[in-house]
């Protein structure tokens, strides 16, 4: 395994240090799960899929019928995929019946998209004693 080294002025900075990589690993440890899981589902993890029916909310997003989107997650307290189709709608809850694989041309925007890759990290800066 490789070293490498930060040079920190404090006990505080290493602490958050600490923490942020912590919550990068957690985040990465449940992005594996969500892969596991959904190898068992309909849609598995960065299948492309599109978008049969309209509801209320669709149409306020503008999720609505025939958009395109990329699986992203699986939401298991509301027991729904999550579908990434733009930057403004980036991880909508979508039930797998009211979706279908897509096997066409994908559009720019959705072959860039990486499932749940880490942007920020949020950790809680606690004063150290």
């Amino acid at each position: 395994m490789t070293q490498y080294r930060l040079e920190l002025s404090s006990k505080r900075e290493y602490d958050i240090a600490v923490n942020a990589v912590n919550e990068y690993r957690r985040l990465i440890w449940q992005r594996e799960q969500i892969t596991k899981f959904l190898e068992s589902k309909q849609f598995h993890m960065g299948d492309y899929v599109i978008k049969k029916g309209t509801s209320y909310f669709d149409g306020v997003f503008g999720t609505g019928e025939g958009e395109i989107g990329k699986i992203v997650g699986w939401d298991f307290e509301n027991n729904y995929y999550r579908v990434y189709y733009s930057e403004q709608n980036p991880y909508i809850g979508v039930r797998e019946e009211n979706l279908e694989l897509y096997e066409s041309e994908v559009p720019e925007h959705l072959q860039r998209c990486k499932p749940f890759d880490p942007e920020r990290i949020w950790v809680k800066v606690c004063d150290s004693e």
